[in-house]
């Protein structure tokens, strides 16, 4: 079983201090992890090849639905977990449309969070 250390999560937020904040967070847990504020290409994910993603619902240059469903529909994405987080009422329904994981509402708990880190990386 992979340490926490091992495991690299991708988080991808338009506001940088959510980012900053959910990167603290993970990595105060030890997790590896990288930050943007926008959807980059999938082929930038496929270099980095996170363990597990955290998407925000919208984006400044795309819409975190449309990007999680081209995720999920690329072969070599397809298997990477992705967290949805949005402040959106409707996040449960966006999650469910865009083929999302898991997801969970701004604002969160710090607990909430983790165990929903441990859930998607299957850590005991």
């Amino acid at each position: 079983m992979k340490k926490n250390n091992q495991y690299k999560i991708l988080v991808i937020d338009d506001d940088s201090a959510i980012v900053d904040a959910t990167k603290m967070i993970l990595e105060l847990e030890g997790y590896l992890v990288q930050g943007q504020t926008d959807g980059h290409s999938v082929k930038k994910i496929i270099q980095y090849k996170p363990d597990l993603i955290f998407l925000d619902l919208w984006l400044s240059n795309i819409d975190g639905r449309e990007f999680c469903q081209k995720l999920k529909a690329n072969p070599k994405t397809k298997n990477i977990p992705v967290l949805f987080f949005s402040a959106s009422r409707s996040i449960e329904l966006n999650a469910q449309q865009a083929q999302a994981d898991a997801y969970l509402s701004k604002p969160f708990e710090m607990d909430l969070l983790l165990e929903k880190v441990r859930e998607l990386l299957k850590i005991d």
